[in-house]
């Protein structure tokens, strides 16, 4: 299980990313509030993923995603 979430912490990071991108995608960029908060929350939300996801699939036992005891 804890595999399956660290890939799903992986796509997430996809998602901050298309954030980043979305301002020139769609073109708003001219109303710089708006891009500048596509920005940093897309930059917050793909490295906290990417962080999160590295961790569950590097050491899923450390993270407190122990196999169950049967």
């Amino acid at each position: 299980m804890a595999r399956v979430g660290g890939w799903f912490s992986f796509i997430v990071t996809l998602v901050g990313l298309w954030f980043i991108a979305s301002p020139w995608v769609y073109g708003f960029t001219d109303n710089t509030g708006l891009m500048w908060n596509n920005i940093i929350l897309g930059a917050v939300t793909a490295v906290l993923s990417f962080v999160a996801g590295w961790e569950l699939v590097a050491h899923p036992t450390e993270v407190g995603m122990r196999h169950p005891v049967t």
